[in-house]
């Protein structure tokens, strides 16, 4: 792919997921802490639906099921935050099942929670989800919180469409190419827990050790700017399925991923939804829950949405947009189609003792001395 198309196409999965991520649905606002009683009587026996920043729609979805006359009716109780819903919870809330966002990151103690708190809904999905989303939620063979929408991450290679062999032959490219490897005030800690967390859990012995060796190479540079020339860079979907303002540094083509991860990126969960360990009612639970994998409530997913056929039908909205390049929706494809972990409890259950191990060493922590409240 030559320099003029390479420009084209980056400006235009930048344009267009922009518009295709802002435009297609409704950002939830804050609300409130108290609850709101969507049916009253003394024999309604209500379902309690907690629910972390809730927007008109789940409202009126809740309106909409309870106007069909369910035996368990649903009760809206609202609550300002994720971290108030979790602290109610661990404190002995009563309820049944909840919609709410989730942490950001492959590692959060808060998500394990969540989880913990959760029933296995693996027996009851039946609407296939987008690419290997579902394996990638799920862990020692259960699904407890399911994805309502999502959004991806990734890190990119910016000096040419194959990536390297090896972390030690990217150095090498960097330093023919007069660029540095990575951004300069990434320390080997956030290198390690942060971006590239979800490649190290997904890579083999030999290629997780390169990656975690390479980190230790890294020098503080507080003076980069995000756009200097630095060679592993990050991918966003919100902002576009491009190279997030890189495009005049990709002359030479780019390639997702890391070399010798199984993954291209990582499903940043946006927004769950589950049943709480503690419902009396599973089934009635359900048969509230599952409309939020139907059409009608997926097409006004804020990201990307969970389900296959919402997904495709986004897709295929981007596609009619007249800007819209055939590579964008073939690069957005790949990205979903070929990656494999997600910020669930997934990443954490595995033996991260080789994480420690590396923390603990010698060489990080003299590698780390250069860096602010890292020594």
């Amino acid at each position: 792919m030559n320099k003029y198309v390479k420009s084209v196409v980056c400006a235009a999965m930048a344009l267009v997921i922009c518009l295709f991520c802002t435009a297609c649905g409704e950002t939830p606002p804050a609300g409130s802490a108290s609850p709101a009683p969507v049916s009253d009587g003394p024999d309604a026996n209500p379902l309690v639906f907690a629910v972390v920043n809730t927007s008109a729609w789940i409202a009126n979805a809740v309106e909409e099921y309870n106007a069909a006359g369910p035996e368990r009716p649903v009760e809206l109780l609202r609550f300002y935050s994720y971290d108030d819903l979790l602290d109610k919870l661990e404190a002995g809330l009563e309820a049944d099942m909840y919609f709410t966002e989730v942490a950001a990151g492959a590692n959060s103690e808060r998500n394990r929670a969540l989880w913990d708190a959760s029933a296995d809904l693996s027996g009851r999905l039946t609407t296939p989800l987008a690419g290997n989303l579902a394996e990638a939620m799920s862990s020692d063979g259960e699904l407890r919180c399911l994805p309502f929408d999502f959004e991806l991450s990734a890190m990119v290679w910016t000096l040419g469409e194959e990536l390297p062999a090896s972390m030690a032959e990217a150095q090498s490219l960097c330093d023919a190419a007069g660029r540095q490897l990575y951004y300069g005030v990434w320390s080997p800690y956030s290198l390690a827990y942060g971006w590239f967390y979800p490649y190290l859990c997904a890579a083999g012995d030999e290629a997780r050790a390169d990656m975690l060796a390479s980190f230790l190479t890294q020098d503080y540079r507080p003076d980069d700017s995000y756009l200097s020339g630095y060679s592993f860079c990050t991918l966003r979907s919100e902002a576009g399925f491009g190279l997030e303002g890189l495009v005049n540094n990709c002359p030479d083509g780019w390639a997702d991923g890391v070399s010798g991860s199984e993954t291209l990126g990582m499903y940043e969960v946006r927004h769950v939804f589950g049943i709480l360990n503690g419902c009396g009612d599973e089934d009635a639970a359900w048969d509230f829950l599952s409309v939020f994998l139907g059409d009608e409530l997926q097409s006004l997913a804020y990201a990307l949405p969970a389900s296959a056929a919402a997904l495709e039908a986004r897709i295929a909205e981007l596609a009619d947009i007249p800007s819209t390049s055939p590579e964008t929706e073939l690069h957005a494809r790949e990205l979903i189609e070929n990656t494999t972990v997600a910020n669930s409890p997934a990443l954490d259950s595995a033996n991260l003792s080789w994480l420690s191990e590396w923390t603990n060493s010698p060489e990080y922590q003299a590698a780390s001395e250069s860096f602010p409240d890292e020594g």
